[in-house]
């Protein structure tokens, strides 16, 4: 995308990711952004609309906490100022992923759900695959399973 030149779908999803106030837009496509909406009949209505939006999400935000905002700051100042490793050295360094009581319970449930699967769906299977208790059913589809019928 040019600094100068800009389509309306591309103008769209910009004021659908950063909001109808140019402040918030990028900066590198800001000035694309405000000449699209000086040359543009409809941007104007586009804007209308997203600032509605906007004002509409900013109405349903509950009041923050005393302090929060200066703490969230000081989390991300803190985070961003991690040492970095020496062979990349721009990229934060990961931390390993910690195992909680949540994430250990979820796993237990989804294999304790599998293993009760499992005893239900394995007699259905099994008569299917053997034809129950009718022992011609099952010699036929055994024969069928691994005697050739072609010849060789």
């Amino acid at each position: 995308m040019s600094d100068t030149h800009m389509t309306e779908d591309e103008f769209i999803a910009l004021i659908g990711a950063y909001g109808g106030k140019p402040e918030h837009w990028p900066q590198e496509t800001r000035a694309a952004m405000q000449a699209f909406c000086r040359d543009n009949a409809q941007a104007e209505a586009l804007l209308s609309r997203e600032r509605m939006l906007d004002g509409w999400l900013d109405s349903q935000l509950p009041p923050l906490p005393e302090g929060l905002a200066a703490r969230l700051e000081a989390d991300m100042r803190d985070a961003l100022e991690t040492p970095t490793a020496p062979e990349t050295p721009n990229l934060v360094m990961l931390r390993p992923p910690v195992v909680t009581r949540r994430f250990f319970a979820s796993t237990i449930t989804a294999l304790a759900a599998c293993f009760v699967g499992g005893f239900v769906a394995a007699p259905l299977v099994i008569d299917m695959v053997t034809g129950g208790n009718d022992l011609i059913a099952s010699l036929d589809i055994i024969s069928n399973i691994f005697i050739p019928t072609e010849p060789l």
